[in-house]
């Protein structure tokens, strides 16, 4: 597979491992809605730059041309509009694998996120995510569905990465509850490996992987261990 069509490239998830995808020969066609890429990206010769809306089909089914396979980031998460993670979560989802199957590409990774598997509790983002895996996996296509667990890294400024930054700051920090409850977080660029071993063997073809750190830890000993 050489050339890949990418949703929520200029996202937190997105800028940790397309440099790792351009770096190990892909072309990345990066469908860009509001937000640029970084720079050393944008001027990256196997960046492909289109502009489009996912939740809006007549900008996307010419994208799909000579695409080798999909990999679908894009996703409301923060939001509290229902709203918006309908037509983000699930309508994008719907047009995505439409202009897939239009064009014949046959391949599809999604990003999807622990809420889903949640059975009770999901919130918005939990719920059109489980809708949009749904979308996915009776599309057709050949897919590859990542849930992923509690992220930090390079580029987030949000939850965990920025108690981590004011962990390395602070002589202190204040954390809600005991801090025995348990995470596996998991470093945003070591995403890349199962992504690219997803791309290159059918072995992955119509699985759902979850994905988390290497071991379970206590919140406290996270940061703890995090700051040494």
């Amino acid at each position: 597979m050489k050339r890949l069509l990418i949703t929520g490239g200029t996202g937190f998830v997105g800028k940790n491992i397309i440099p790792s995808l351009l770096d190990s020969g892909f072309i990345c066609r990066c469908i860009i809605h509001n937000t640029p890429l970084p720079l050393n990206l944008k001027e990256h010769p196997l960046i492909e730059i289109e502009k489009a809306d996912i939740t809006k089909y007549s900008t996307l089914k010419k994208l799909f041309i000579k695409v080798d396979a999909v990999i679908h980031m894009a996703a409301a998460i923060d939001s509290v509009n229902e709203t918006v993670h309908n037509q983000i979560n699930i309508v994008g989802t719907e047009n995505i694998v439409r202009a897939a199957k239009e064009n014949n590409v046959k391949r599809i990774i999604f990003f999807s996120g622990y809420p889903a598997g949640l059975k009770k509790n999901k919130g918005i983002y939990g719920e059109t995510k489980a809708k949009a895996e749904n979308i996915i996996i009776n599309s057709g296509l050949s897919y590859t569905i990542f849930r992923i667990g509690v992220l930090y890294g390079k580029y987030d400024r949000r939850n965990l990465s920025k108690l981590l930054l004011l962990a390395c700051k602070l002589p202190f920090i204040i954390i809600l509850g005991n801090g025995r409850n348990i995470i596996q977080p998991l470093y945003c660029s070591d995403l890349v490996q199962p992504l690219i071993f997803a791309l290159n063997n059918s072995i992955s073809y119509n699985k759902l992987y979850i994905l988390g750190g290497i071991k379970p830890l206590t919140f406290e000993n996270f940061i703890d261990d995090f700051i040494k």
